[in-house]
């Protein structure tokens, strides 16, 4: 039994989601599709109530596994991009999005979607433990274990001659990152 839910797991994962996302990619935009609200475990940020529930529209005896694939996908898409909107709405720029974890690894197409939904650059990891690492640096300063550093401000200043130098190879490095990681639009 723990053989064939084995060959199960690994055809739905290797077979059914490279299926749907390559079926989902074929529908245009002017098509119709469903309409789907992601919120199985309540909203999530902004404005997080556990309460809402979630929900598919648009539904027709012709809608068919892509189209519903490509609904959710959207759904995903769309509730990042409200999350990114009340970024800005309160004064913080977003200029591109890092990608971290499964789907961003292993989904280029979920990836072009939410950069073209954002109108903003996806880069993506390439370590597939980044929020691990992330979550066991925040754990360590916040636990004392690993300190702070503070400025002092009369060494900082003797750093200022190579901010300029320093922030026009960082713009060279970023626009090439951005080249490079980001897909064509399609």
């Amino acid at each position: 039994m723990n053989e064939q839910k084995q060959t199960l797991k690994e055809e739905i994962g290797e077979k059914l989601i490279l299926k749907l996302t390559e079926e989902s990619q074929k529908i245009p935009l002017s098509e119709s599709i469903p309409i789907s609200l992601d919120w199985i475990n309540g909203r999530r940020t902004p404005d997080a109530n556990q309460e809402v529930k979630s929900a598919i529209a648009n539904l027709s005896l012709g809608t068919k596994a892509p189209h519903l694939f490509k609904s959710l996908v959207n759904a995903i898409c769309f509730g990042s991009k409200k999350i990114v909107d009340r970024f800005e709405e309160e004064g913080i720029k977003i200029n591109s999005v890092i990608g971290i974890g499964g789907v961003a690894r292993k989904s280029p197409f979920i990836m072009q979607t939410l950069a073209n939904v954002l109108n903003k650059p996806i880069k993506v990891a390439e370590s597939d433990q980044a929020p691990a690492l992330g979550a066991a640096i925040y754990a360590a300063v916040a636990a004392g274990i690993s300190t702070l550093s503070r400025p002092t401000p009369a060494r900082a200043i003797t750093f200022k001659p190579f901010a300029a130098a320093i922030a026009s190879a960082s713009i060279l490095v970023a626009e090439r990152i951005n080249t490079a990681s980001t897909p064509a639009p399609r």
